[in-house]
């Protein structure tokens, strides 16, 4: 079997592009936060144009609005490749991308020009211009952002759910995919932020964090994302943590995903928690109990258990294959004397006639 080699979904290249935008986002929420005296006592604030560090807010806020639609949309992807034959998940996956794609149309173009002309953003209160209630967008966006959390989290569960799968490794399953709990935990004390500036306004206004919810959430998503596709690096990185969870048995245990080149060349995909069988450049080693004592080594297994070498038996059937070898030899091998002393045994030996 050739080496496999590196394949790139589209959920992939969204994680590229939504990765992309997190570094500016972040460099331009910091340069805001330094240039807008945010985290520091109002009566220790030096006096500085009312305008200052605007110009990065419109950055952080540009670079903010489709960056968690973009994680969102390839996570739905991932999880519409591992467990899309259900139709209930196929239709969710496919309604939520949908549903972000549209969130994305507009608010995203609302953020770009949400004043006219668009320079006044961060010219204000200088000049004349005229914007629309950035408070009240600010806050849809947020809660917009709260809402296809939950329902983006519910998919892994409902996916997993009929899956035969031994607890441990449903369990770990299911905490790697509800890691991303903390990000609807973040965007919820952000949305709380959003309203304290905007409408509560403290008499401190500026002593706070809540500027940096934004970077925290939208890298934490990243993150959170990412995590499930790294299942079979973290198997190969730390064996011995999957060892003592009793869940490092590959014939038992596949990898949430794995893509191998068939020895005729032709690239076979599978979404392994709907195999049986793990597909690695080195497959593991057959047990004892399925493999035949004089079998040539076969090709990985189908979801039957069939090999694709065109041999139809199943494991039972070279299990039963592989007894009754070892039971003609054991009994040729022995001397008539030694059969008829083994036939002689209790009632609770099994007798070999």
């Amino acid at each position: 079997m050739a080496s496999p080699r590196l394949i790139v979904f589209a959920d992939d290249y969204l994680m590229f592009v939504a990765h992309g935008f997190a570094i500016p986002q972040g460099v331009s929420a910091a340069l805001y936060m330094r240039a807008g005296y945010w985290g520091i006592h109002d009566i220790d604030i030096s006096p500085h144009p009312a305008n200052q560090g605007l110009f990065f807010a419109y950055l952080n806020r540009v670079f903010y609005s489709p960056l968690l639609a973009l994680v969102k949309i390839s996570a739905l992807l991932f999880l519409l490749r591992l467990g899309g034959t259900k139709h209930f998940v196929h239709i969710s996956c496919r309604a939520l991308i949908l549903f972000n794609i549209l969130q994305v149309c507009p608010f995203l173009p609302a953020t770009i020009f949400n004043c006219t002309p668009v320079e006044y953003v961060w010219t204000k209160p200088a000049g004349s211009g005229k914007c629309f209630n950035s408070g009240l967008f600010a806050v849809a966006l947020a809660s917009t952002n709260i809402v296809t959390d939950i329902l983006t989290l519910l998919v892994p569960f409902v996916a997993f759910k009929d899956l035969r799968l031994g607890w441990r490794i449903r369990a770990a399953l299911l905490t790697v995919f509800a890691l991303g709990t903390a990000v609807t935990c973040i965007g919820i004390v952000r949305l709380y932020s959003v309203i304290r500036v905007w409408y509560l306004r403290p008499a401190d206004g500026h002593y706070t964090i809540g500027y940096t919810t934004n970077t925290i959430e939208v890298n934490l998503a990243v993150v959170t994302a990412t995590i499930p596709a790294l299942w079979p690096l973290a198997r190969v990185w730390f064996p011995d943590v999957f060892e003592s969870m009793g869940i490092n048995r590959p014939y038992l245990y596949p990898d949430i995903e794995v893509q191998v080149r068939a020895s005729v060349g032709q690239q076979i995909t599978l979404p392994a928690l709907r195999a049986k069988t793990l597909w690695l450049p080195r497959r593991p080693h057959t047990p004892s109990y399925i493999r035949g004592s004089a079998s040539p080594p076969t090709a990985p297994g189908d979801r039957e258990g069939n090999t694709r070498t065109g041999d139809s038996r199943t494991g039972r059937d070279r299990m039963r294959q592989w007894w009754n070898e070892m039971r003609r030899t054991t009994i040729t091998a022995l001397s008539d004397g030694q059969t008829q002393a083994l036939n002689r045994l209790p009632s609770r030996t099994t007798r070999i006639s």
